[in-house]
Order: structure tokens, then sequence, then C-alpha cells
């Protein structure tokens, strides 16, 4: 779909035909939905049991954690927005790095260099209350 899209857009501008900004772009939730998909990237580590985050992959979870509000959801409407960071499939950073609050589910994008964790706080109602977003050098 993505290479129609492209093509169309081409095409029309072959054509000569005004086009809308929005014609030759992806959408804002398309975008959203490549990043969420993209901070789960991993590269194998040496005992290929595991590894860590690529570099794309970090620079998309800030990019994804940026523009998703969560505030008021519940931890299974995250869990199910962008997925569940202690069943990462082949990701080994499942621990936080930073200290955090009992009841907090933590995101950790690391590539073993640098990265970003992601604390979702919650009130007592079970929902999201804030987002710590806290750099790992």
């Amino acid at each position: 779909m993505l290479k129609l899209v492209v093509l169309t857009c081409f095409f029309v501008s072959l054509t000569a035909l005004p086009v809308s900004s929005r014609t030759c772009q992806k959408t804002d939730e398309a975008k959203l939905v490549e990043d969420i998909k993209l901070m789960w990237q991993t590269s194998k580590g040496p005992s290929r049991s595991g590894g860590s985050s690529t570099p794309e992959a970090v620079k998309a979870a800030k990019r994804v954690f940026e523009k998703v509000d969560l505030i008021g959801m519940t931890r299974s409407e995250v869990v199910g927005k962008l997925g569940d960071p202690q069943k990462a499939d082949g990701y080994y950073f499942n621990h936080s790095v930073h200290e955090v609050e009992a009841g907090t589910l933590f995101y950790r994008f690391d590539t073993g260099i640098y990265g970003w964790q992601f604390d979702v706080l919650f009130d007592n109602q079970g929902k999201v209350r804030g987002v710590k977003r806290r750099m790992i050098e």
C-alpha cells in the first residue's frame, strides 16, 4: 500500500495537478502505528538469546511517548496500545534502570549504550496519572 501511495503521488506530481500535502504524506496515525512496531525492534546479543534496542527503536519509542496521550487509560489499555514490556520478544532489558514506584509499568528501550525509560504511573483507581521520561546514559 505504501508503494501505491508513493507511486500515486509521483504520478499526480508528473501530471502537474495540484496535490494536497495530505495526499502524499502518511497520516499521523499510520506513522504512530509504524513507530509502535519499530520501537520493539532489537538486535541480537552475543548469546543470540536476546537483544538490545536498535538505535531506530530508541528514536521511535521517544516519538511514540511524545505523541500518545496515556492519561486516564487503564494498565490493560496501555498494554493494548503499546504492547507489554515484560513480554517483548527477543529483548533482554526487561528490568528498569531507574528506580520505579510500586505499581509502575515501565518501558525500557536501550541500545546498551543509551536509550529511554518511560515510567507509566497509575492513580488509586488504576488510571494513568502521568508518564516519567528518563534518559539512559
